[in-house]
């Protein structure tokens, strides 16, 4: 309603002003990017599950209403078809074009914070679903988000949005500080744009080399941090580089609760913990 209620004020301003370009691109935004992409997502649970409906359908009909009224001066008739068609039977108004500006309803900045935040936590773990290929309606099975203080009493105060939308456990739990972190390489890979260059006929030989033997460069890398290509078997070089540090081989790592059976996934802010199986 925060987001809403200066849409309102800023279209007045730029209308005011002849600005009707900047006008429809902000209320087309609003409609796509903040509604449709973000609050319609974060509210589909809680109408399911009956919980906090008569906000909800305020919320709604509200900005449904007021971004019709201001798309009105620009769609004239078909802004008018859903007006008649759904509104005007609550509305006094004979048509949308008689009825007045929207007004803002309320500007509250500390609500709108914590809400961002909590939009910007649920859209981060929305994309990583979709990058693991992962349903966004599939149940996650974690434990823990671990953040700082800040966010995670922003999160804390609503946790019940977050697990439906994100079909988190009713357990999951918001703990502020960082998860004790235990690091394990599961995967090395040779970086052929790096390679090729550098050691060109011999570049096979090092290729197969690395794709040969994963395990014990792993074993090397855990242990020593770095392996030099002056001491690899299949490379006579000089070369005062190393594989990792100088971008010869590409690492994948995973890291792990120390003490847990449990995987972390690291955002930009926030630790999600999660149960393997």
């Amino acid at each position: 309603l925060t987001k809403y209620s200066k849409l309102v004020n800023n279209c007045k301003k730029q209308m005011d002003e002849f600005g009707y370009s900047q006008t429809m691109k902000e209320i087309e935004f609003f409609l796509w990017h903040e509604l449709a992409d973000h609050y319609i997502e974060m509210i589909k649970s809680s109408i399911y599950e009956n919980k906090n409906v008569d906000s909800i359908k305020y919320t709604l009909y509200t900005i449904g209403l007021g971004t019709l009224k201001l798309f009105a001066p620009f769609f004239p008739h078909i802004t008018e078809e859903i007006y008649l068609n759904f509104y005007k039977k609550f509305e006094d108004e004979v048509s949308i074009h008689l009825s007045s500006w929207p007004k803002k309803i309320i500007i509250d900045e500390e609500k709108e914070n914590a809400g961002e935040e909590v939009k910007k936590y649920i859209s981060k773990v929305r994309s990583w679903k979709s990058e693991q290929g992962i349903a966004l309606n599939t149940p996650i099975n974690t434990d823990i988000t671990y953040a700082s203080e800040d966010l995670i009493s922003k999160l804390k105060s609503n946790e019940q949005i977050i697990k439906t939308t994100l079909k988190y456990p009713d357990n999951h739990e918001f703990v502020a500080g960082k998860p004790d972190i235990e690091e394990k390489i599961t995967n090395i890979s040779p970086v052929y744009s790096k390679i090729g260059p550098t050691f060109k006929q011999d570049s096979k030989k090092l290729v197969d080399w690395i794709s040969k033997n994963k395990e014990e460069i792993i074993k090397k890398i855990e242990e020593k941090g770095d392996i030099k290509i002056s001491k690899t078997p299949v490379i006579k070089s000089s070369l005062n580089q190393e594989l990792v540090k100088d971008g010869y081989i590409k690492i994948k790592k995973e890291f792990k609760v120390r003490g847990k059976n449990s995987t972390i996934i690291s955002f930009d802010g926030f630790y999600l913990e999660i149960k393997e199986k």
